[in-house]
């Protein structure tokens, strides 16, 4: 007698259950790779967020020097102003270096060519065109 349909046990074959498990490994790895890229900020994001926290440094000094930027204040009253006309941009951020949490902001990531610095006292090599490693 031959065996119908309807007689054979209605579980999984081991072929079947392979290819189950094939399928959802699959949509595991796609899952978590999206997971993963998601959390890294864009590096367009990164530089908006520098930006924002370079002007509440420059905000932030000019509260505490009478409304006034570091352009706009003499050397001999903790400012800049005497040496705008330089072209030496890094001293305005050394002035600064104590409303600024690090010289890292001041570099974008998106500027490969561009090396940030761990410290104020070697800012004047963040404008140096520097070539990754």
């Amino acid at each position: 007698m031959k065996d119908s349909p309807r007689n054979r046990n209605a579980g999984f074959e081991f072929i079947e259950m392979l290819v189950v498990l094939a399928i959802l490994l699959v949509a595991a790895v796609v899952l978590l790779s999206t997971l993963a890229r998601s959390r890294r900020p864009a590096p367009g994001i990164t530089c908006s967020n520098n930006l924002k926290q370079i002007d509440l440094s420059f905000k932030t000094w000019a509260l505490d020097n009478n409304d006034r930027f570091p352009m706009e204040v003499s050397i001999t009253n903790g400012g800049t102003k005497e040496l705008v006309n330089t072209g030496a941009v890094y001293v305005h951020f050394l002035v600064m270096s104590n409303e600024l949490s690090t010289p890292k902001l001041l570099v974008c990531p998106e500027a490969k060519h561009l090396l940030p610095r761990e410290a104020f006292w070697t800012a004047p090599a963040l404008w140096r065109f520097s070539p990754r490693l």
